[in-house]
C-alpha cells in the first residue's frame, strides 16, 4: 500500500514499485510469536501497561530481524520490564 501511494504521489516511479513488489511478492508476513496474554502472565497488569510491553516486544523483534522467538522475547521483557514500565 506504501508503495502505491508513494506512487501516487510521485515520490517514486512505476519501475521502482514494479521491482518492489516482485521481491516481497510470496514472502510470509512474519508473526509476532508474543500475545497480550503473555505479558499478563509476567505479572503485568491489564491496560496500558501491557501495551506498552508489547510495543516494546514488537520494536524489539523487529529491529532483530524478526528472529527472537517467543521465550526469547519474555526473557528480554523480563529483564527491561521496570525501565519499559517507567519510560511514559
Amino acid at each position: 500500500d506504501a508503495l502505491v501511494l508513494a506512487h501516487g504521489r510521485g515520490r517514486i516511479d512505476r519501475d521502482t514499485v514494479v521491482v518492489a513488489l516482485d521481491l516481497v511478492a510470496g514472502r510470509a508476513v512474519p508473526v509476532l510469536p508474543l500475545a497480550g496474554r503473555d505479558v499478563v502472565g509476567l505479572g503485568v497488569g491489564r491496560g496500558p501497561e501491557v501495551g506498552r510491553m508489547m510495543a516494546a516486544a514488537r520494536d524489539h523483534w523487529i529491529a532483530e530481524g524478526f528472529r527472537p522467538s517467543r521465550e526469547e522475547l519474555l526473557a528480554w521483557l523480563k529483564s527491561r520490564m521496570p525501565r519499559i514500565l517507567t519510560d511514559v
